[in-house]
């Protein structure tokens, strides 16, 4: 028999893993150039059944398990596997043409990892093989790794994942690509590292010389330089000046100067489209 305390310190665990689990995936499948593969109301949903699967558990046994139907069709089950006495852990989901809000998952995923009593600090590798998902008429399958650490005030994630669009019959790459969170008092930073390859432009390495910094409850960084590095030392910087505006200045030739003649530097506010361009003073006018 398991004390209580066994018992509360399991639920813990289980739910540390299943809902960081759920969070990397909800953070991590998105459609190359902005917007999600699946559904934002999937991390609702897979939350609850992760929540639910660790809270009804009998905790004399190491094997935890759930399945449930989509809203518009199909099912999604998870099977999750705790060592009481070392804390490692692994499991699955597995998704069978599961639709919600008009997102249909396909696919399985599996995962391990380990927990740390003692600091709070657990770490898990996700690998993923042929996740489909279809919404708007695009479908992306997905495979690849993605590790996680998250302890009390820091968590960091790398993504080495390949998605191919069988809508355009297109592959696009994340490698290395490193999402790294540090949490403070009354702010965080968020940093981003790695590169990213376009089937039609070719690659881009991102680097961060200075993380993105967010107040407690703000939305857009304070502060924070980011740059991205293209063929031949092309780059583009991108620096945040204030929590509503943002510079983006372009290294044409490579030569690391950025105030050369030919070529631009535009100011841009935190609710425009930086591709969008403007006519540099941050009102969203169009260049004249």
């Amino acid at each position: 028999m398991y004390s209580q305390g066994n018992e509360i310190a399991r639920s813990r665990i289980g739910n540390r893993f299943l809902i960081g689990t759920i969070g990397t995936i909800a953070s991590s499948l998105s459609k190359p150039g902005g917007g999600s593969l699946p559904n934002q109301s999937l991390y609702v949903t897979l939350a609850k059944m992760a929540r639910d699967t660790v809270s009804q558990a009998n905790y004399a046994t190491e094997t935890y398990s759930d399945t449930i139907s989509g809203d518009c069709g199909g099912s999604a089950s998870l099977t999750l596997i705790i060592d009481d006495t070392t804390y490692a852990v692994t499991g699955s989901f597995t998704f069978s043409n599961y639709c919600t809000a008009g997102s249909t998952m396909s696919g399985s995923m599996t995962f391990t990892g380990s927990y740390n009593e003692s600091t709070g600090e657990y770490s898990m590798t996700m690998t993923i093989s042929g996740l489909s998902s279809e919404s708007l008429g695009e479908t992306f399958t997905m495979t690849g790794t993605i590790a996680t650490t998250i302890g009390s005030t820091s968590s960091t994630m790398t993504m080495n994942l390949t998605a191919y669009s069988s809508t355009d019959l297109k592959v696009y790459k994340m490698e290395n690509y490193t999402i790294t969170i540090s949490d403070y008092s009354t702010y965080y930073d968020m940093s981003f590292s790695g590169r990213f390859y376009d089937p039609d432009y070719g690659y881009i390495t991102v680097s961060m010389p200075t993380a993105f910094r967010y107040s407690s409850g703000a939305s857009t960084p304070s502060q924070g330089t980011m740059v991205m590095t293209g063929a031949n030392n092309v780059t583009a910087k991108m620096t945040t000046t204030s929590s509503t505006q943002y510079t983006i200045e372009v290294d044409l030739n490579g030569d690391g100067d950025y105030t050369d003649t030919d070529e631009s530097v535009g100011t841009f506010t935190w609710t425009e489209d930086s591709g969008g361009g403007g006519d540099g003073d941050g009102d969203g006018d169009a260049p004249t």
